[in-house]
């Protein structure tokens, strides 16, 4: 009948629109996975930098003691 007819229209419109909302809400999954991501890479970017100034602290102190050994070898003589 028409009724039957509209009712399984309405239903599956539901759906569509449910579909919808599905897509929609798996989009900003998405893009909030990507921004966690992004994140992540902007740390592992930081870790890295932070990494890079302790290797640069670490060859400067080597710098210095190795001068510190200069300058006692520089009094020994």
């Amino acid at each position: 009948t028409r009724e039957t007819l509209c009712f399984a229209w309405r239903k599956t419109r539901l759906y569509q629109f449910d579909n919808l909302a599905h897509s929609r809400d798996a989009l900003l999954l998405k893009r909030k996975a990507r921004l966690y991501q992004f994140d992540n890479l902007a740390h592992s970017r930081d870790a890295l930098r932070l990494k890079r100034k302790t290797r640069l602290y670490q060859f400067d102190n080597l710098t210095h003691s190795r001068d510190a050994l200069i300058n006692n070898y520089k009094d020994c003589i």
